[in-house]
């Protein structure tokens, strides 16, 4: 296969230029998710890609479904697939056609990413149940090595992360809301919360906030309306039964 220079030095470019595209066109990208480098939503459609600087084996291993599900619908992938690389080649294109998998590239005389992504929607694999995507899109880079990735857990640690800066503690009540057992939160080789008369304050280790600060200033605003809320109604149930002076 033939090498063709670049502007991309690294795959995160490339994913980046990528997610440009699709924001342009009005699709949602959600950067390392579900095993995809991006994952593409729009309008309850979306578009699994997987990105290398070269085409190789390993990437087609990567975009194909398990073999367990080879010859039945997968039970829950996107509706679509596709593979993002930094040139066009002729082999790779038929290959991909054969399969069904999107091809998309970087067009120099373009100097954009093409085709356009409903291309996308030329092959559908039918998937019985596309992916429960996040419920914030995730604010990490696509395409780097060892990727911090926004999961559910991720997620219910920044709610309580965030009800710690609001309220300034804990207490085993928030830790079994959120599903956790706050003994993880405890132990000395991740020094998250140190427990202190009965409730649990903030340790050094608890950096959660640092690797997400745009989803964590999100779920704070929520937090911090949530906590404004419930005070409210607390005053006002209190008026109501001639408690509160």
């Amino acid at each position: 296969m033939s090498r063709k220079r670049t502007p991309f030095k690294d795959e995160a470019e490339l994913c980046t230029a990528l997610i440009e595209r699709a924001l342009d066109e009005g699709w949602i990208a959600y950067p390392e998710t579900k095993g995809y480098d991006i994952v593409l939503a729009r309008a309850g459609v979306q578009i699994g890609v997987q990105a290398k600087m070269h085409f190789n084996a390993a990437l087609l291993r990567q975009i194909l479904p398990p073999r367990a599900t080879w010859g039945s619908p997968p039970p829950d992938q996107p509706h679509h697939l596709a593979i993002l690389l930094p040139a066009y080649d002729d082999d790779v294109s038929e290959v991909c056609d054969a399969l069904g998998i999107v091809y998309f590239y970087y067009c120099n005389e373009a100097q954009a990413i093409v085709p356009p992504l409903r291309a996308a929607t030329r092959w559908d694999h039918c998937s019985q149940l596309p992916l429960d995507l996040p419920e914030y899109v995730p604010d990490v880079a696509a395409g780097v090595p060892s990727p911090v990735v926004l999961t559910e857990w991720k997620i219910r640690a920044l709610r309580l992360c965030a009800l710690l800066e609001v309220r300034g503690y804990l207490t085993d009540e928030d830790f079994g809301e959120q599903y956790f057992d706050r003994r993880r939160w405890l132990h000395p080789f991740r020094d998250w919360v140190i427990h202190q008369d009965g409730q649990y304050i903030a340790a050094p280790g608890l950096k959660f906030p640092e690797q997400h600060p745009t989803v964590y200033a999100e779920i704070l605003r929520e937090v911090r309306a949530e906590l404004e809320q419930n005070t409210h109604s607390a005053i006002t149930l209190c008026k109501k039964n001639g408690t509160l002076i």
